[in-house]
């Protein structure tokens, strides 16, 4: 955060974790327009299939609780606020 303040010309994407999981094609899109690259039927294909080869996010998922790690939401929400504030629909939330 205090990088971003110090640098206001700084070009920055910001991508939702969730869309990376949901929706990674359309953040590859996301990233190339952002870069000013082209991207190519032979690179969205290549993309493609390691996506579809790539199954270590199903099968390699961890959970952690918080309580694991004693924490709280109230602490987590209170040293993260600034974080939160700024990101907030860029994270995902869990009930």
């Amino acid at each position: 955060m205090a990088w971003r303040a110090a640098n206001p010309q700084a070009r920055v994407l910001d991508v939702s974790y969730a869309d990376v999981e949901g929706k990674p094609m359309e953040v590859v899109d996301q990233v190339y327009g952002f870069l000013g690259l082209d991207l190519t039927d032979q690179v969205r294909a290549s993309i493609r299939g390691w996506l579809d080869a790539d199954r270590h996010g199903a099968e390699m998922r961890h959970e952690y609780s918080l309580e694991e790690i004693g924490l709280t939401r109230a602490e987590i929400e209170e040293g993260f606020a600034g974080y939160i504030e700024a990101f907030g629909p860029y994270i995902r939330r869990e009930a």
